[in-house]
């Protein structure tokens, strides 16, 4: 059964979600999935994902079974690719690169005799 999507209540007419799946999501599943948007972060991904490892990891106690190993990997795996898709979205990967390439530069123009900018 589709679900419908949720009209704003003060009558203004708010971006709604379109795609393919749209209408498996609740009311609120479509408000979490906006204000989400906004944030243009991962962080709140990231917390529950460090959060169900944790988990994972203290109910597969001293000696985890394979199928726990390897669900605790995956999950790891999904952090790791999270955590360096919100490196790229708030632009640290570009200032790292920037900086990188900045002392790079310098020492080229130091080895040259022609000095760095610092």
């Amino acid at each position: 059964m589709a679900r419908t999507k949720p009209t704003p209540s003060n009558g203004s007419q708010s971006p709604q979600p379109r795609g393919l799946y749209t209408g498996l999501f609740s009311a609120a599943e479509l408000t979490a999935l906006a204000a989400a948007a906004e944030a243009g972060s991962l962080a709140g991904e990231i917390e529950l994902l460090r959060v169900l490892i944790r988990r994972a990891t203290a109910a597969a106690g001293a000696v985890p079974e394979v199928d726990q190993l390897d669900s605790i990997s995956r999950a790891i795996q999904v952090l790791t690719t999270s955590v360096r898709a919100q490196h790229v979205i708030t632009g640290a990967a570009a200032a790292n690169l920037q900086e990188a390439l900045a002392r790079a530069l310098d020492e080229v123009a130091n080895e040259l005799g022609l000095g760095g900018t610092s």
